[in-house]
Protein backbone atom coordinates (compact mmCIF):
# COMPACT_ATOMS: atom_id res chain seq x y z
CA UNK A 1 0.00 0.00 0.00
CA UNK A 2 1.45 3.42 -1.10
CA UNK A 3 1.08 6.72 0.91
CA UNK A 4 2.55 10.28 0.81
CA UNK A 5 4.14 11.72 3.87
CA UNK A 6 0.95 13.33 5.88
CA UNK A 7 3.12 16.25 7.54
CA UNK A 8 2.76 18.77 4.37
CA UNK A 9 -0.54 18.67 4.84
CA UNK A 10 -0.13 20.21 8.16
CA UNK A 11 0.80 23.59 6.02
CA UNK A 12 -1.15 25.71 4.09
CA UNK A 13 -0.23 25.71 0.22
CA UNK A 14 1.07 29.51 0.06
CA UNK A 15 3.41 28.47 2.97
CA UNK A 16 4.90 25.94 1.22
CA UNK A 17 5.35 28.00 -2.02
CA UNK A 18 7.07 30.93 -0.66
CA UNK A 19 9.75 28.52 -0.02
CA UNK A 20 9.94 29.10 3.34
CA UNK A 21 9.50 25.72 4.76
CA UNK A 22 11.17 23.58 2.17
CA UNK A 23 9.30 19.72 2.35
CA UNK A 24 8.41 17.86 -0.32
CA UNK A 25 6.21 14.76 -0.80
CA UNK A 26 8.37 11.33 0.58
CA UNK A 27 6.24 8.59 -0.70
CA UNK A 28 6.29 5.05 1.36
CA UNK A 29 4.93 1.69 0.35
CA UNK A 30 4.11 -0.46 3.55
CA UNK A 31 4.35 -4.16 3.31
CA UNK A 32 2.41 -6.11 6.04
CA UNK A 33 2.90 -9.94 6.76
CA UNK A 34 0.23 -11.68 5.32
CA UNK A 35 -0.01 -14.31 7.99
CA UNK A 36 -0.20 -13.64 12.02
CA UNK A 37 3.56 -13.61 13.04
CA UNK A 38 2.27 -14.83 16.59
CA UNK A 39 0.11 -18.18 14.72
CA UNK A 40 3.96 -18.96 12.61
CA UNK A 41 5.05 -18.59 16.55
CA UNK A 42 2.53 -20.80 17.72
CA UNK A 43 3.38 -23.45 15.58
CA UNK A 44 7.20 -23.39 16.21
CA UNK A 45 6.49 -23.53 20.48
CA UNK A 46 6.97 -27.47 20.46
CA UNK A 47 10.56 -27.07 18.90
CA UNK A 48 11.81 -24.55 21.10
CA UNK A 49 14.05 -25.81 23.87
CA UNK A 50 12.95 -27.22 27.42
CA UNK A 51 14.70 -24.08 29.34
CA UNK A 52 13.18 -21.61 26.92
CA UNK A 53 9.44 -23.52 26.73
CA UNK A 54 10.01 -23.41 30.30
CA UNK A 55 10.73 -19.86 30.84
CA UNK A 56 8.33 -18.89 28.53
CA UNK A 57 5.09 -20.96 30.57
CA UNK A 58 6.81 -18.81 33.79
CA UNK A 59 5.94 -15.85 32.01
CA UNK A 60 2.30 -16.56 31.29
CA UNK A 61 2.82 -17.56 27.89
CA UNK A 62 1.11 -20.98 26.73
CA UNK A 63 0.28 -22.45 23.50
CA UNK A 64 -2.54 -19.78 22.90
CA UNK A 65 -1.57 -16.29 24.70
CA UNK A 66 1.04 -13.65 23.80
CA UNK A 67 2.28 -14.28 20.82
CA UNK A 68 3.62 -11.54 19.95
CA UNK A 69 5.98 -11.04 23.04
CA UNK A 70 7.10 -14.44 22.01
CA UNK A 71 7.82 -13.47 18.43
CA UNK A 72 10.32 -10.86 19.80
CA UNK A 73 12.17 -13.48 22.20
CA UNK A 74 12.68 -16.44 20.56
CA UNK A 75 14.22 -16.39 17.07
CA UNK A 76 14.60 -19.90 16.88
CA UNK A 77 16.09 -21.17 13.25
CA UNK A 78 12.82 -22.88 12.37
CA UNK A 79 10.93 -19.65 13.58
CA UNK A 80 13.46 -17.21 11.28
CA UNK A 81 13.85 -19.60 8.37
CA UNK A 82 9.94 -19.37 8.58
CA UNK A 83 9.82 -15.61 8.80
CA UNK A 84 12.03 -15.73 5.87
CA UNK A 85 10.04 -17.58 3.60
CA UNK A 86 6.85 -15.71 4.58
CA UNK A 87 8.90 -12.18 3.62
CA UNK A 88 9.85 -13.66 0.28
CA UNK A 89 6.12 -15.21 -0.63
CA UNK A 90 4.51 -11.96 0.48
CA UNK A 91 7.37 -10.31 -1.57
CA UNK A 92 6.59 -11.96 -4.79
CA UNK A 93 2.67 -11.46 -4.03
CA UNK A 94 3.15 -7.90 -4.39
CA UNK A 95 5.48 -7.78 -6.38
CA UNK A 96 4.12 -5.31 -9.04
CA UNK A 97 3.22 -2.80 -6.29
CA UNK A 98 7.10 -2.87 -5.08
CA UNK A 99 8.63 -2.69 -8.67
CA UNK A 100 6.34 0.30 -9.36
CA UNK A 101 7.16 1.83 -6.00
CA UNK A 102 11.51 1.51 -6.61
CA UNK A 103 10.82 2.93 -10.11
CA UNK A 104 8.74 5.64 -9.15
CA UNK A 105 5.38 4.75 -10.90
Amino acid sequence: MQHSNKLLSAFEPDQLKAGSIHLKPLPALFIRPSRDLGKIEMDQFARFPFPLRHLLRGLGITDYRAWDLLSYLAFEKDYANALLDLGYQDGLAQKVEIRSFLNGD
